[in-house]
């Protein structure tokens, strides 16, 4: 029985990983490429604000089935190692849900009230570019740990 137990906790393990690699690459790589080439901005911002809630929703959904199936693997290397980088990605996802999300929304407001002629130049413009740009480099950090993970239980 506890040979079955760590079994299905490694393969939830790998699972959650799998889905985690796979939602970031999806998304970031086919996804929003082809939004941003095919919607207008107004109708693009509504899709990806309806979508992005639940993108990270999942990240930290698989993020926590890690955490709690690491626990049972028999090889405490691989319980260690489940562990420690499932933690940093429940944190990246849940502050890029909580954090980076309404802030880059909060700031996207803020700069279409501007003149078309002021938002480029903007201080909110800006900011909102850097915050963008630590996101993505968040989510490919995510990408990285989920592929280490999947290594790792192999």
């Amino acid at each position: 029985m506890e040979t079955l137990i760590a079994f299905l906790g490694r393969y939830l393990v790998i699972l959650s990983a799998a889905i985690l690699v796979g939602k970031v690459v999806y998304f970031n790589f086919f996804v929003s490429p082809v939004l941003n080439r095919i919607l207008e901005t107004e109708t693009r911002i509504k899709v990806t604000g309806a979508l992005f809630p639940r993108y990270y929703y999942l990240g930290i959904a698989c993020g926590l089935a890690i955490i709690v199936a690491g626990n049972f693997l028999q090889i405490q290397f691989q319980r260690w190692t489940a562990v420690g980088i499932a933690v940093p990605i429940v944190v990246v996802e849940t502050l890029c849900r909580f954090y980076f999300l309404p802030r880059l929304n909060s700031l996207k407001s803020v700069i279409e009230q501007l003149p078309k002629e002021e938002q480029k130049a903007s201080p909110e413009r800006q900011e909102w570019r850097k915050l963008q740009k630590i996101a993505l480099r968040l989510n490919l950090a995510v990408l990285v740990a989920g592929l280490i993970l999947i290594a790792r239980m192999t």
